[in-house]
């Protein structure tokens, strides 16, 4: 290949990255690839001038095309100041770079014309500004990946290495005059290295875009994960953090054993404040007891903005007396600040301990009812949830133990959905589900549990169960009692509790601890394939 093609390919690559960074300049509106798009494009005419020579005058293909393409190089050092966000990106003695440069190519071309002295002029000023730039970038690359930092370290090495390499040779070349007859051979040699350099340039700099992007839009995430979960007023965790984060809090209590406690506070009469003196003042009263909150409380404690004037408090190794302790500390503390505007301002709390395998929605409804008792009982006071408060049914949720299962599958299927229907059906009570729903709720418990009770029976006669008798007659006696609440909770005469509670307590829980688990040993490792079958019906309700 000639080397008029290779600068024609030279000039084509140049005026594509030209474009390219143009476009991504205008796209984006960065600076630094507008000048890095200057810097393409000087090449491309560098390259263009300097083809010209023996056409045009010396002037412009050898003194203006080498400024030109010194010119390239001192803006892609400008552009990457730029990117740095540098006050001043053409230092002043990149001007002396220029000057002494167009001197030196003037005298080599008009007082003593020499190729070779070109050349060496080329390198040195080449290798100044290309060690100038490594060492600028090597302050700058210390905080970001290695392998952008290395494709910048070899782009700008390897391109000192080939320029230095080719001097050295038309050095030597130069006592052997046979080898220098023809000096197209350094300059293809140079076209090449050029329009691999040029790519490689280019790549770089848009790995280093890439990162910087990267990097933004990490730390715009993260602003919008904490704008997400955190309240605007305040600075606190709002209501979203917690119902993301309260079941992985409460399974590690579970787990562990840790205790956790909610503080749940109310400002009293903040109505008022608002209506009287405006939002300005209202949100003044917030900030404030936020911070009284917080110097409070310890730093594993997450404070969160409940709603209005409400704000829960998770309390992380601290059982209930604790959290009554932190509860007044707070109490006195907010009633003891005297604001210039509204004078003293005073607040009611509601404690609770988190119950072992308890739902996220009844823990609350605890300390909700607290929390309701002391804005009833005067207000300014803590008022925390004892095991003497009862709530209309029991507030644990029954979770399946491995130590349950019988070993015949069709058993421990029934066993199961008898377990989640009676979950779902506390649940519903609880959260004052209509009554309708609830009746309907227990209407599907009891035919499950008549169907789970007939299909028991016949599973125990197949494998001659020598307790079959006893294990019959408690069905009967079972279905007979709940017959006679739920008839006196038709009539009126029992209360929707005495069903509920006789239903999941005796006879789902209290039948599968006291009778069912006496035939396990019967049922566990001999599990029949006519039993499977025959229990694949109605297995569900």
């Amino acid at each position: 290949m000639d080397n008029k093609t290779l600068a024609l390919s030279y000039i084509i690559v140049a005026v594509a990255l030209f474009l390219t960074s143009l476009t991504i300049a205008m796209y984006r509106k960065e600076r630094s690839f507008k000048i890095f798009a200057c810097a393409f494009a000087a090449s491309a005419i560098g390259v263009l001038l300097i083809s010209g020579q023996g056409t045009i005058h010396l002037w412009l293909s050898l003194i203006l095309g080498n400024i030109i393409m010194l010119l390239n190089y001192l803006l892609l050092m400008c552009g990457i100041r730029a990117f740095y966000k540098e006050t001043v990106i053409w230092p002043k003695h990149f001007w002396l770079y220029i000057i002494a440069y167009y001197f030196a190519f003037v005298y080599a071309t008009f007082v003593h014309y020499s190729f070779i002295l070109r050349v060496v002029v080329f390198t040195v000023f080449l290798c100044i500004i290309m060690i100038e730039f490594f060492f600028y970038l090597r302050s700058q690359l210390l905080k970001i990946p290695r392998t952008i930092r290395n494709t910048f370290q070899i782009v700008i090495l390897g391109y000192l290495v080939i320029c230095i390499t080719r001097a050295i040779l038309i050095l030597i070349a130069a006592r052997y005059p046979s080898m220098i007859a023809n000096s197209d051979i350094f300059s293809g040699f140079t076209l090449i290295a050029s329009i691999v350099s040029l790519i490689f340039w280019f790549s770089a700099l848009q790995l280093l875009d890439s990162y910087k992007l990267l990097e933004e839009m990490k730390e715009k995430n993260n602003l919008l994960a904490c704008m997400a979960h955190t309240d605007n007023l305040t600075g606190i965790y709002n209501r979203c953090y917690l119902e993301e984060n309260i079941n992985d809090y409460m399974q590690i209590s579970d787990r562990s054993g840790v205790p956790i406690s909610f503080i749940l506070i109310d400002l009293d009469h903040f109505k008022e404040v608002n209506d009287r003196y405006g939002h300005a003042v209202g949100d003044e009263v917030l900030v404030n007891t936020v911070n009284i909150i917080k110097d409070t409380i310890r730093a594993t404690d997450k404070a969160i903005r409940w709603g209005g004037e409400e704000f829960l408090i998770l309390t992380i190794a601290t059982p209930h007396e604790g959290a009554v302790i932190l509860a007044e500390e707070i109490r006195n503390a907010i009633a003891s600040k005297c604001y210039d505007t509204v004078g003293h301002m005073t607040a009611s709390f509601g404690v609770a301990e988190h119950c072992y395998s308890e739902a996220m929605d009844m823990c609350f409804k605890r300390v909700d009812i607290a929390l309701y008792k002391a804005k009833n009982s005067g207000r300014n006071c803590v008022v925390s949830w004892t095991e003497s408060d009862q709530l209309p049914i029991a507030l644990v949720r029954t979770e399946w133990l491995e130590n349950w299962n019988s070993g015949n599958d069709v058993i421990d299927n029934d066993h199961r959905i008898l377990l989640e229907l009676s979950n779902k059906l506390i649940e519903s009570t609880f959260l004052e589900t209509s009554k309708d729903m609830v009746e309907e709720q227990i209407k599907v418990i009891l035919t499950q549990i008549a169907n789970h009770f007939e299909k028991e029976e016949q599973i125990l006669h197949r494998i001659a169960y020598p307790e079959l008798e006893e294990h019959l007659q408690s069905h009967k006696d079972l279905l007979q009692e709940v017959a006679v609440i739920n008839e006196g909770y038709i009539k009126g005469n029992s209360n929707i509790t005495d069903l509920i509670s006789f239903l999941v307590g005796n006879v789902v829980i209290g039948h599968l601890l006291m009778m069912d688990t006496k035939f396990f040993t019967y049922t566990r490792g001999s599990v029949r394939k006519n039993d499977i079958s025959y229990g694949n019906k109605n297995t569900t309700p």
